[in-house]
Formats: structure tokens, C-alpha cells, sequence
């Protein structure tokens, strides 16, 4: 790479094979297979879930195939896959641990996230205890 020391081009490989520069580029793709995403969410997604983002969004067509949404681009969809594949019981570990989001969402928001009944089935069996 002209201009760069061997340094230098050391370091830019590191980081563009951590995937740092293929965000943008997922960004995209989420984009165009996703089109009713606007720029923040498909973002968002990409950031927080890399290319597991396309499990989560699965085969939605629509933001109403998402399901109910709790502001800050979080959907329902989007709890229903931290709960079954990240652990996530309840909503402060969806809005606190597993997203931040908790960061950009009212106390109402939080609220309305725990009123919605979106909870495992068996919680135990769901992080793996016998029953």
C-alpha cells in the first residue's frame, strides 16, 4: 500500500481482518436484503450481531413482520432471538446487558419491553437445567 510503512500496512491488515471495515459493507447487504431497514437500524444490527443479524431478521418482508416495536429500532423479533440465543430473561438484561440500548430507551420504553410477556417458557430449561 503506497505511503504506508510496513508498520503500518501490519496494522490495517489486523484490522480489516477483525472486520472492522465490513461493516459498512454488511450495513449494505442488510440494506438490500432487508430494504424496509433504514439506515440507523440495519446499522445498529450489524454492529450489535455481525452476520447473525440475517437469524434474527429471518424471513421478515415488512417492519410489521418484526413484530411490536419498543423504540431505539428494537422489535420484537429482534427480543425473541436475544431470549432463545443469547440468554437474555429479562429486560434489563435485553436493554442493559445483551443491547445497551437501555442507554436510548425512556423508563417507559424498559417498561412496556417487561409488560410485553416476552419471557422463556422455563426459564431453567432454557439455560440449560434438567427438569
Amino acid at each position: 500500500m503506497a505511503g504506508l510503512t510496513h508498520r503500518q500496512t501490519e496494522i490495517l491488515n489486523i484490522v480489516r481482518a477483525s472486520g472492522r471495515f465490513a461493516l459498512p459493507a454488511l450495513t449494505a447487504e442488510l440494506r438490500r436484503n432487508y430494504p424496509f431497514l433504514n439506515q440507523e437500524h440495519a446499522s445498529r444490527l450489524a454492529h450489535a450481531y455481525g452476520t447473525r443479524a440475517s437469524k434474527l431478521l429471518g424471513g421478515a418482508k415488512s417492519m410489521a413482520d418484526l413484530g411490536e416495536s419498543f423504540g431505539a429500532t428494537l422489535t420484537a423479533a429482534e427480543i425473541r432471538y436475544l431470549m432463545a440465543s443469547e440468554w437474555a430473561l429479562t429486560a434489563e438484561d435485553i436493554v442493559w446487558r445483551r443491547s445497551k440500548l437501555g442507554l436510548r430507551l425512556s423508563a417507559a420504553e424498559i417498561a412496556a419491553i417487561a409488560a410485553s410477556g416476552a419471557r422463556p417458557e422455563n426459564p431453567l430449561r432454557e439455560a440449560g437445567a434438567r427438569s
